[in-house]
C-alpha cells in the first residue's frame, strides 16, 4: 500500500517493531500512526489497519464517492 509516495508494508512494519520489543498494540497503533489513523486503547489489528487503507485509497481515487 502506497502512503504519500511511500510504501508502507503494514504487517511487516507492525513484526519489525514487536521485534524491537513493543508490544502488539504499540507497535499496531505506530503503524497505524504512520499510515495516518489515530491510535486507539486496544489498539489495531494489522487486517483493520490494511482494511483503512484500502478503503482510503479508493476513496482517494474516485473509485468511491465519500
Amino acid at each position: 500500500m502506497t502512503i504519500k509516495g511511500r510504501d508502507l508494508p503494514v504487517a511487516v512494519t507492525t513484526r519489525r517493531l514487536q521485534l524491537c520489543g513493543l508490544s502488539m498494540a504499540e507497535a499496531s497503533n505506530l503503524t497505524a500512526h504512520l499510515s495516518g489513523l489515530p491510535a486507539v486503547e486496544s489498539g489495531w489489528t494489522v487486517r483493520q489497519i490494511e482494511h483503512l487503507l484500502f478503503l482510503r485509497s479508493i476513496v482517494e481515487t474516485h473509485q468511491l464517492k465519500p
